[in-house]
C-alpha cells in the first residue's frame, strides 16, 4: 500500500509567447534583436493582422483582410459592420493565440475626421486577463 507524506501543489503554466519587436530594434545589453513577449507579442501580432492586405505577405496570399480598400468606400455604418466582419475573419483564421469564442470588435465611424476607430478585446488561450486594442483607421493617400 502506498502512502503519501507530503502533497505538492501544482500550478498551471501560462502559455509564454515571444516576437521581434516590428522596429527590429537592438537590445542594448545583447546587442540581440529586442524582444516582446506574452501579452504584447500577440498584441502586436493582431495589429499586424489587421493592417495587413490581401496578397501582401510573399507566400502566404491568404493572410490580410484588405482593411485598406474599404476605407475608401462611402462613410456610413455598412462600410463599419463590413471592416468588422474583415477583422473578425481575419483574427479567427490567422491567430491561433487568441480565443476566438470571446473576440468582440467595435468599429466607431468618425465622419469629421473621416477615419474609423477600432477597439479590439480579446483573451490569449489559457489566460483569464481580457486584452484590449485600439487602432485608428484612417485613408491615406
Amino acid at each position: 500500500m502506498a502512502r503519501i507524506d507530503y502533497t505538492t501543489q501544482t500550478t498551471v503554466q501560462q502559455e509564454y509567447f515571444s516576437d521581434f519587436l516590428s522596429t527590429f530594434d537592438q537590445s542594448p545589453l545583447s546587442r540581440d534583436l529586442a524582444m516582446i513577449r506574452n501579452e504584447n507579442a500577440v498584441k502586436q501580432s493582431v495589429r499586424n493582422l489587421i493592417l495587413t492586405d490581401l496578397g501582401e505577405r510573399l507566400f502566404q496570399p491568404n493572410v490580410g483582410g484588405g482593411i485598406n480598400h474599404r476605407l475608401f468606400e462611402p462613410f456610413n455604418g455598412f462600410t463599419a459592420d463590413d471592416i468588422k466582419k474583415v477583422i473578425l475573419n481575419t483574427l479567427k483564421q490567422n491567430e491561433p493565440r487568441i480565443s476566438t469564442s470571446n473576440l468582440t470588435v467595435n468599429v466607431i465611424p468618425n465622419e469629421d475626421q473621416n477615419q474609423f476607430t477600432v477597439n479590439v478585446f480579446f483573451y490569449i488561450i489559457n489566460n483569464t486577463n481580457q486584452i484590449s486594442l485600439s487602432l485608428v483607421l484612417q485613408r491615406v493617400r
